[in-house]
């Protein structure tokens, strides 16, 4: 817990905008792996991430959630691909 408090306490200080989102567990129900070429990084799929932006409700977050809504109504692909 230590580690935990330490943790937060520096992202505090050095100004880090975060949102706990859950246990690993929970989180790793919600993601999709991808390979980074390095390895694997677990990240919120599509709907996991716009309750995360919604819940964060910042005027940023507002904005990415018109795109990620977008995104979802074309079935989840981006222009790019």
């Amino acid at each position: 817990m230590a580690d935990l408090e330490a943790l937060l306490k520096r992202l505090v200080e050095h100004r880090v905008e975060f949102v706990i989102v859950g246990g690993y567990a929970a989180v790793l129900r919600k993601s999709v792996s991808v390979d980074l070429g390095f390895g694997p990084c677990h990240i919120l799929n599509l709907n996991a991430l716009i309750k995360a932006k919604e819940a964060m409700d910042r005027p940023r977050d507002r904005q990415a959630l018109l795109q990620l809504r977008a995104i979802k109504q074309r079935g989840g692909k981006s222009r790019r691909g």
